[in-house]
């Protein structure tokens, strides 16, 4: 007997979200039947709440991308001995941001209000590229 059309969209929404059963709180995710394996109670798709993600907890970790241009910037141009070029550098820093920084955080914002796991691999992302970014800098400032 083949599924019906909703429980086979329910069970490929479960396929990679973490979604409690709204009786007992069963984790559903990777479900293959539109019945909670705990309880057994039926599921329907609208019944469903996903947990939502924090839209602006990936503000530190942008906060923290700027801070690392910033700092690679300062490093690359004491390293170089910019001297009076201090407006190109500052430049490139307000550039970066906006070019950078702050797409990251509208794509953590709207996709933070649909699902939380975007929000959280776009914060993940910013913190390591700003720790890529305060490596170059500290070498830069090193020699």
């Amino acid at each position: 007997m083949e599924t019906p059309r909703a429980e086979k969209g329910l069970v490929e929404y479960l396929a990679d979200r973490d979604v409690e059963c709204p009786k007992c709180g069963y984790n559903l995710r990777g479900l293959e039947q539109a019945v909670c394996p705990e309880c057994s109670r039926v599921l329907r798709l609208a019944e469903l709440r996903v947990p939502r993600g924090k839209p602006w907890a990936v503000v530190p970790s942008l906060i923290g991308l700027s801070a690392a241009f910033a700092f690679c910037l300062f490093g690359l141009a004491r390293s170089y001995d910019l001297g009076f070029m201090w407006r190109v550098v500052v430049g490139v820093w307000i550039g970066t941001n906006v070019l950078v920084v702050l797409p990251l955080g509208f794509l953590a914002y709207e996709y933070g209000k649909m699902d939380a796991r975007p929000a959280r691999e776009i914060k993940w992302a910013a913190v390591v590229l700003a720790a890529a970014l305060v490596a170059v800098g500290v070498v830069a400032l090193w020699q």
